[in-house]
């Protein structure tokens, strides 16, 4: 199938995920060599290709007030490495989402329930999530589709926006 762009933008900044399937590991693995672009787990003994199997991260980048450059730079160092042609799909999440989904033409996704899947599917045993972002902060109970096994919200809350306190004063 290839590589799924999951692209989060904040109200301070943007970072992408990066989602493959086996056909593109090895892509994923190579693409992983870039410290600078992508974050680097910690190993806990395991090897790079068990840690980098599923999803790759990069590192989150600054809006500083223009949403749609900092995304379109960001994309322009990861298909600098990762072939175009491999990328199948992309989504878009968070306050600045919207702004993105209209620039670059791809849907928005509920930033509740792509917070739910993702941490679902790499963490499967955590069942409470506590996001801080620049703009707000979310708890969000997760709990696993008996059929499916996929991680949904059993229950969530947000605070008020300009009420995560991000220190950045």
């Amino acid at each position: 199938m290839g590589i799924f762009l999951g692209i989060d933008v904040g109200a301070v900044s943007v970072k992408i995920a990066l989602l493959s399937d086996d056909e593109s590991l090895q892509t994923i693995q190579r693409a992983s060599d870039f410290q600078d672009l992508f974050y680097q787990p910690h190993r806990n003994g395991k090897s790079k290709e068990e840690i980098f199997s599923k999803i790759l991260v990069t590192h989150y980048r600054r809006l500083k007030g223009s949403p749609i450059t900092a995304t379109q730079q960001l994309l322009k160092q990861i298909f600098g490495i990762i072939p175009k042609d491999e990328i199948r799909g992309a989504r878009v999440c968070g306050s600045g989402g919207p702004l993105i989904q209209d620039h670059l033409g791809i849907n928005h996704e509920n930033e509740f329930k792509a917070i739910a899947r993702g941490v679902g599917e790499i963490y499967p045993n955590i069942s409470t999530v506590l996001e801080m972002g620049g703009q707000n902060a979310k708890y969000i109970a997760l709990e696993r589709d008996v059929a499916s096994g996929t991680a949904g919200i059993a229950d969530y809350e947000k605070s008020g926006d300009c009420a995560a306190g991000t220190g950045s004063f």
